[in-house]
């Protein structure tokens, strides 16, 4: 586990460096090379925790891992739409299709572990109807982004419900991290919709979404090692 740890450690670095070049605009320019470097990191860190770890998941951690590397995919996306493309250009329309990709995955994952249950569609119905009428109101700014953005809202949700719901009854650290995992990357998909579409965006709110999306991969990442 000291290797795993290691990688975990140094994660963190690359994480603490992408925070550092996202909230300066002097450097900002470096954002997608720093992106990709830090989703290669979570993709390392899942590896190592599957080779070295108990290995509880068995051929499931590569369904876990195929969607670990759309989110990658789509980090690589997103980071060149925000350093020229523009939040509405083809590229970050494609990165938010590699996300979505990537929730499905995510969802069939949960769903060969623990079989999805009717009362996992509360959350994910929850989080389209406040996107809905976000929209209907002015506040989001989706434009042609605005189905592409419902759709990604209620697969986030969906993911997050499936993982909570594999927590109980308790079956272990792995289905623990998976939920914590999952619940920050909900925070994160959150932060996001104000981070791009919302009429008044905040300077912290890239940190925000940053940090809570790579210490929930950094927790999905994990979560193989046991």
């Amino acid at each position: 586990m000291v290797i795993i740890s290691t990688a975990a450690a140094v994660y963190l670095v690359l994480l603490a460096r992408l925070l550092q070049i996202a909230g300066s605009p002097r450097r900002f320019h470096r954002y997608t090379a720093a992106k990709t470097v830090t989703s290669i990191g979570f993709l390392v860190v899942a590896l190592l925790a599957q080779l070295i770890g108990r290995g509880g998941m068995g051929g499931h951690f590569w369904i876990l891992f195929g969607a670990m590397l759309l989110c990658a995919a789509g980090d690589f996306l997103l980071g060149l739409a925000n350093n020229g493309h523009g939040i509405h250009s083809r590229t970050f329309l494609r990165g938010l299709l590699c996300f979505g990709a990537a929730h499905v995955v995510f969802c069939i994952f949960y769903a060969v572990k623990t079989p999805p249950a009717w009362h996992d569609l509360f959350l994910p119905t929850a989080l389209l109807l406040v996107t809905m009428l976000l929209s209907h109101r002015g506040l989001l700014r989706l434009r042609k982004l605005r189905i592409p953005a419902f759709c990604y809202s209620f697969l986030v949700g969906l993911m997050c419900s499936m993982a909570i719901s594999a927590v109980f009854p308790a079956r272990g650290t792995a289905q623990l991290f998976c939920a914590v995992g999952s619940i920050l990357f909900l925070i994160s998909d959150c932060i996001i919709v104000f981070l791009y579409f919302y009429i008044r965006q905040r300077s912290w709110m890239r940190i925000a979404n940053l940090t809570t999306y790579y210490l929930g991969l950094l927790f999905l990442a994990l979560s193989a090692a046991y």
